[in-house]
Formats: C-alpha cells, structure tokens, sequence
C-alpha cells in the first residue's frame, strides 16, 4: 500500500517501523517549517500538494486526529475511505518504562518540573495515560512513552512566557538536547510539547549480524571501508564470536541525523545480505531491524512467518506490532 503519513514527528517514525510493508511516499504536516525538508529520509510535504500524489492512503500519525480528519475531509475533500487512524499502539514505541534507566530519567524530569512549576506558581495536573498510570499502576505505564500534563489557560500563559528560562534548565539539568514545539489548533496556542534527543558524544547504535566464516575478514573490511566514507560516523568497533559468525559492530556517529542512520543501516544489512547473512543473529529482530527482514528472509519465508504467528495467536494478542 502507498501512503502518505500525517505528521512527522515519533508517532510516525514508530508507525513506519511498526508497519514495514507500507510503502511510504512522503510525510506531511501543519508545520510550515517543515515542509521541503525531510524525516527518515523521506519528503515532508505540504497538506495542500496530497492531491499531486498518487497513493493509496492517508494515515493519521499524530495526536491531533480529529482536527487532522475534519482537515482533510471537509476541507480537503478526500474520501473518508482513504483515510486511516491506527490504533494508539500502533503508533507507540517498544515499552520504553520497563527500561530502569529510561523510567529514572522520566521519574527525574517529572520532579524537576514539579519544583520549577510550584517556583513559578504554576498549576498543572497529571493527565491522559500519566495519570491512568498513578491511579492504576502506581507510577509510569511500563508500555507508555510520554509524560502527560494538563494546565488551565491562565496557567498556560504563565508557562509559555517562562519556556526560556524552563529550556535553559532542562538543557542545564539534562545531558539531552531538549526541543520545545507550541502546537496550534485553528490558530490558537494550546499545547506544549517537551522533546529531546541524544547529544552526539551518546549517538551509538548496536549491531547483531551473523555471517559465514568464512566471509567474515572480507565483511568486516569491506563495510567498514564503506563506512569510513560515510559522512557523520566517527567510530567504528568490530568484535563478535568468531566461531559461530556472529559479528557486533559499534557504530559512532555524530548526529541523530534520520538519514545518517539509514545509511549506516543500508551499509551494514547490505553487506550482510551479500553473503545471505542474517541481520540478527542472537537479539531478535525488535521494531528497528523489521523493515531490513527482507534483506536476510524471502518472502515467502516471512509470509510463512507470519502464518504460523496468526495460528498461534488468532487474536493477536502476542506482542502485536512487533515484528508481525
């Protein structure tokens, strides 16, 4: 299916992950700022040019869905047929609060942002899945993957004048780079949303490949000949188990670059399907490796796969958006 994504932002880059058969023409958004720029390596567009593209789709990845949906409906006058609104979890990533390091650094910024809402006299309450988690679980849901809170209007206002001094905190505090995007809604201020990624001296990304032995010297050399020549990757660390072919590299890289890192992908998987290796050769596959799953299984071994998945699990109750 060819589609085009509505809002480039995490929930679409989970959906993309979570979904590697859809075949992704672009992404748009209500964010002028980004439009002609790109996100995972593909084209962000303006709502207005959805209509130049031929595709099958429209997806809904953002959390404005109802506004997003009477846009394009009423406005835009696309067939409500050809839109999809997937489900919550389809837009979520892998269980970040199961993870002790990931839940102590939200229980952190939760705290710093207590003391600095109480010194500023600003009111907030927790909302939508955070508190469902207070009430329910007695803290953060292990498979959420934001902090939500709601504040009044008045308390709003104060908020958005103070977000200067609140980024310089957070940057001061936290060894993150923090983002603060305001989303409109019909041309009003109505939410705040605190964003960060990693710095470069912590952009390290993992691989778990298996290759014949025999092969593994004229892999290793030839990736990382290629990249050494890729802009952006400033270290490279192979080691492994040399006896059953399984080979980790260590990839350093100096931005949290989309492209950058479908690069560094397209090298390494690219590489191991040359020799018909496996792109995973003892951590599983997990929602980052699921659209390179092609370049180490045919087809038809994958829609076999997914058959002995759906007989076991009818319901799909099983981790479902995971890799099936």
């Amino acid at each position: 299916m060819r589609a085009i994504l509505f809002g480039a932002s995490k929930a679409g880059e989970n959906y993309v992950s979570n979904h590697p058969d859809i075949e992704v023409v672009a992404f748009t958004d209500n964010d002028s700022a980004k439009h002609g720029t790109r996100f995972m390596g593909y084209p962000i567009i303006a709502p207005a040019d959805i209509n130049t593209h031929d595709v099958d789709s429209i997806i809904i990845t953002s959390q404005w869905v109802d506004q997003i949906y009477s846009q394009l409906t009423q406005e835009m006058g696309i067939d409500e047929s050809n839109i999809i609104v997937p489900s919550k979890q389809s837009v979520k990533a892998a269980l970040p609060f199961e993870d002790n390091e990931t839940l102590a650094f939200a229980q952190s910024v939760m705290r710093t942002l207590n003391r600095y809402f109480a010194s500023h006299n600003i009111s907030a309450c927790l909302d939508s899945g955070t508190l469902l988690g207070a009430v329910r679980n007695k803290g953060l849901i292990p498979w959420d993957d934001d902090i939500d809170l709601a504040v009044d209007k008045d308390n709003y206002e104060r908020l958005q004048s103070s977000l200067p001094e609140l980024y310089k905190l957070l940057n001061t505090n936290y060894d993150v780079k923090w983002n603060i995007v305001i989303i409109t809604v019909n041309n009003i201020d109505c939410c705040i949303n605190l964003e960060f990624s990693n710095l470069s001296h912590t952009q390290l990304v993992p691989f778990d490949i298996s290759i014949p032995v025999a092969q593994i010297g004229q892999v290793i050399d030839k990736t990382i000949n290629e990249l050494k020549n890729c802009k952006g990757v400033e270290t490279i660390f192979p080691f492994g188990h040399v006896a059953d072919g399984n080979i980790h590299f260590i990839i350093g890289k100096n931005s949290d670059d989309d492209d950058l890192k479908s690069n560094i992908n397209e090298i390494i998987y690219s590489n191991t399907e040359l020799v018909k290796g496996s792109i995973s050769a003892e951590h599983g596959i997990g929602l980052d490796k699921k659209k390179y799953l092609i370049k180490s299984r045919s087809k038809d071994e994958i829609e076999l796969m997914k058959l002995i998945k759906k007989s076991i699990d009818p319901k799909n109750i099983l981790n479902p958006g995971r890799v099936f």
